[in-house]
């Protein structure tokens, strides 16, 4: 086994660490790995891993056993670091769970730019990830002293960068992860340019529909992301991976954007509880905000009242925005392009369109977003650029800027 870790962000004035990890072996002992650093530094125990039941969890493996067994011989590396029998039925090994939440949903906007758009003539991913910055008791409404904030990390205070190289099946991938070290995927790219990325339903979130289900035999909403990583080489690969597999959440229903080299690309929304899934194929170029676009194909199909604060979303606001910088374009789309048009759909400009009064509320909650990253994949480069959020400053006007570190580059080798 080769593993190399790197601090790539750590700085005083953010809440972040961000770690580059390196994986090089078999997939068990990739599982191990990432287990052992779970344990070490996230309090990862035999008690976390205990499974809802035996028969749930021996659901589960019969699953992964048929539909993932690269999972499932990972799954025996983290038992084995865990000192438990890998067959033991009151244990669950397909997660390594960390300053995890069931509350609140990723606010992101990506666009796929096929090679047909771009000044390189090289397909590329432009990815931003919104999330709050708090912890996991004062998403239920707990008021914490400084004091008692030390003693709780924020949900998104250790995202990684996994890089891992299996050598016993499965591609090689690049990719950010949280919530859970072994399939919490939020976006990534493979060794054959697939790229993939998350977002949250907040419309199905709103409503409350469908109920999460914690014990649902399939795919859980990021699992779903490490399969099509590990197994896919292109677009229609992974969408019939995806049909051919069950899907639930447990945190928050999701869409996902999915695109490679060639310049083909689709948003995927699963079907729960027995639903049809839903797939819009790509148009150049692709975007994607946080509504379902089987719902509102169009923008004369979204609410009439829309905004941030009439609709409980920014999310047709973003899409809206996205669309008219998009829109009628014949020039090629520079890397600098795609920077700009991803920025001003950023947490802090979509609060500066917002009425004062109102813009000092929003910002006095603790659960309002900001945007934590903006990544920038090349499907042909097998590339990463990608910025993290560092801090902010506030303005005269009740709202702030959000500051960043320069952009960081990595390659898939």
């Amino acid at each position: 086994m080769q593993f190399d870790e790197t601090v790539i962000l750590k700085d005083e004035r953010s809440f972040m660490t961000v770690r580059h990890l390196v994986l090089r072996g078999s997939n068990n002992e990739i599982g191990r790995k990432l287990a052992e650093i779970a344990i070490h530094r996230h309090g990862f125990n035999q008690t976390a891993a205990a499974a809802t039941a035996p028969s749930v969890n021996l659901g589960w493996r019969k699953y992964f056993a048929e539909h993932y067994p690269i999972l499932l011989e990972r799954s025996r590396g983290v038992a084995e670091a865990l000192g438990i029998d890998p067959e033991d039925e009151r244990f669950d090994f397909t997660s390594i769970p960390y300053n995890q939440s069931t509350i609140h949903s990723p606010g992101c906007s990506s666009v796929y730019y096929p090679p047909s758009t771009t000044e390189s003539s090289h397909g590329l991913l432009s990815r931003n990830f919104d999330f709050p910055k708090i912890s996991f008791p004062e998403t239920i409404g707990i008021d914490l002293t400084d004091e008692e904030r030390k003693l709780f990390r924020p949900m998104m205070a250790d995202p990684y960068l996994i890089e891992m190289h299996p050598e016993n099946g499965g591609f090689s991938s690049i990719s950010m992860v949280s919530f859970d070290l072994l399939s919490g995927v939020l976006d990534g790219m493979n060794s054959e340019g697939l790229v993939v990325a998350v977002h949250g339903n907040e419309i199905a979130m709103a409503e409350q529909q469908p109920i999460p289900d914690p014990e649902g035999i399939g795919l859980f909403e990021l699992q779903s992301i490490r399969l099509l990583l590990d197994t896919c080489a292109i677009v229609e690969e992974a969408k019939l991976t995806l049909l051919a597999n069950r899907h639930f959440y447990v945190m928050l229903p999701c869409i996902y954007l999915i695109a490679d080299p060639n310049g083909n690309s689709l948003v995927f929304e699963p079907g729960y509880d027995g639903e049809e899934p839903h797939i819009i194929e790509g148009k150049n170029p692709q975007k994607i905000t946080n509504h379902p676009l089987s719902r509102f194909p169009k923008v004369e199909d979204f609410p009439e009242k829309r905004s941030m604060l009439d609709a409980g979303t920014s999310s047709f606001e973003r899409y809206d925005m996205l669309r008219s910088q998009l829109a009628g374009r014949d020039a090629l789309y520079s890397v600098e392009d795609m920077k700009e048009i991803n920025s001003s759909v950023s947490v802090s400009k979509l609060l500066s369109r917002i009425p004062e009064a109102k813009r000092n509320e929003l910002v006095s909650q603790p659960g309002l977003a900001r945007t934590l990253w903006h990544a920038l994949y090349d499907l042909q480069e097998l590339s990463l650029d990608i910025k993290f959020y560092t801090g902010e400053k506030k303005d005269e006007k009740g709202g702030f800027k959000e500051e960043y570190s320069d952009y960081f580059t990595f390659r898939l080798k």
